[in-house]
């Protein structure tokens, strides 16, 4: 394969590759949208296990737990205030990280959002646009930003993680997504 990230596959050799190394060595992971849900609670079981964690939020004024984690997690939790769809997030994190780590072995891009007044028949592009951004474009761009720090760890893996809403049927209310 050309010089670019592995691709992870159901392999199980490769699935089971990157538990050991999870098992066996302190890992530095950065997560987009730490401050709640799915993200804090990784965010968590990284810092339990003595990981090391570059996370990003929104607003502050959303991210009293996470703040909390960081003060007692000091030295292996570093946060920073991020819209990951600033124009200029992408290198705003990347020089953030390489300012706290050599590495990066697992990016989790969560950061993303979920319009819930979005109905077919009344759609608002401006809505649609964000979403877009926030889901789809701003994890490229960081992702692409980051690839110095990745290709720096001996086994960097990507991980894009979505909702369930936005890939089943089962939206709420009637939305569609």
């Amino acid at each position: 394969m050309a010089a670019g990230l592995p691709l992870l596959s159901n392999n199980a050799a490769e699935i089971n590759t990157v538990l050991k190394l999870l098992n066996e060595v302190t890992v530095n992971i950065l997560i987009t949208g730490a401050n709640r849900g799915i993200g804090h609670a990784l965010t968590l079981g990284y810092l339990m296990e003595g990981h090391h964690v570059l996370a990003t939020f929104r607003e502050r004024i959303h991210a009293a737990a996470l703040l909390e984690l960081q003060e007692h997690h000091a030295d292996q939790l570093r946060l920073i205030e991020l819209d990951v769809t600033s124009q200029k997030a992408p290198a705003v994190l990347a020089d953030f990280a390489k300012v706290n780590t050599q590495e990066i072995d697992i990016l989790l891009n969560n950061a993303g959002i979920f319009p819930r007044t979005e109905h077919i028949g009344t759609l608002d592009l401006a809505v649609i646009a964000q979403t877009f951004a926030t889901n789809t474009i701003a994890p490229l761009l960081i992702t692409q930003a980051l690839l110095p720090r990745l290709f720096a760890s001996r086994c960097p893996r990507v991980v894009n993680l979505t909702s369930d809403l936005a890939l089943s049927d089962r939206s709420i209310g009637g939305s569609y997504y």
